[in-house]
C-alpha cells in the first residue's frame, strides 16, 4: 500500500529556513521516529541511520517571462 501526502506554499525566505530547520531537527534528535508538519497535518516517518539524498537544480532562462529557478529536495530511505 502506499500513501502519499503533499503540502504546497509559499513562504519568505526565513520561513523556509526555519520550515527546513525543523525537518533537521527532527532527523538530528536521535529518535526512531521524526515528525513533520505538512500543513494542517503531521506526517510520522522513520528514517534509517542511511539516508539517499538527491539535490536537483533547474534554472531557466526565460526570453518573456521572468527567469525562473527550482531546487528539488528528495530525501529516500529504507526503515
Amino acid at each position: 500500500m502506499t500513501s502519499k501526502t503533499s503540502y504546497d506554499s509559499t513562504m519568505t525566505r526565513e520561513e523556509v529556513a526555519a520550515y527546513l530547520h525543523a525537518i533537521a531537527d527532527e532527523f538530528a534528535s536521535g529518535e526512531e521516529d521524526a515528525t513533520i508538519d505538512l500543513g494542517n497535518k503531521q506526517v510520522t516517518v522513520q528514517p534509517s541511520d542511511k539516508v539517499n539524498v538527491d539535490v536537483t537544480v533547474t534554472e531557466r532562462d526565460a526570453m518573456l517571462r521572468k527567469n525562473r529557478q527550482k531546487l528539488d529536495l528528495e530525501l529516500k530511505w529504507r526503515p
